[in-house]
């Protein structure tokens, strides 16, 4: 991925006074080795998995039209479901769908459909990942 360019960013943001936050992961050779190389074996990359302007969250289809148009990688969208779907699918584990190998994917973040705060107004959101769940209550996943 190459970095956008401040033309393509103030296009797409046309209000100047607007704050827009872009919140990426980075991931290949050197991050979380061994299985960074994984991901890509030469370099870095970074993937975009969220946006917020002046406070408020983009909902993913308006994160994935941004991306589009500054030609943006983003985290794909894997499922939808209850918090207990989205556990069940990561303890049993999946086949990622960025790394270059055969490997399982690290998990998910899991976000409620309609935004939630706790009490302090800050946003409900969990990451749910494959080696939290002990040995013995993963599943076997085919990566063939």
């Amino acid at each position: 991925m190459d970095v956008f360019n401040p033309d393509q960013f103030k296009e797409v943001f046309k209000q100047p006074e607007d704050i827009v936050e872009l919140y990426f992961e980075g991931y290949g050779k050197g991050i979380q080795e061994p299985d960074g190389s994984k991901y890509n074996p030469t370099g870095n990359s970074l993937i975009l998995f969220d946006i917020n302007i002046d406070g408020w969250w983009l909902d993913y289809n308006s994160c994935v039209d941004i991306c589009e148009k500054l030609n943006l990688n983003i985290v794909p969208k894997i499922a939808d479901g209850t918090l207990i779907d989205l556990v069940s699918l990561v303890k049993q584990g999946f086949k990622s769908c960025v790394s270059k190998e055969n490997m399982i994917a690290e998990g998910i973040v899991a976000k409620p459909w309609v935004p939630l705060y706790n009490k302090k107004g800050e946003r409900i959101i969990t990451k749910l990942k494959y080696l939290d769940f002990p040995v013995t209550e993963r599943g076997k996943v085919d990566l063939g």
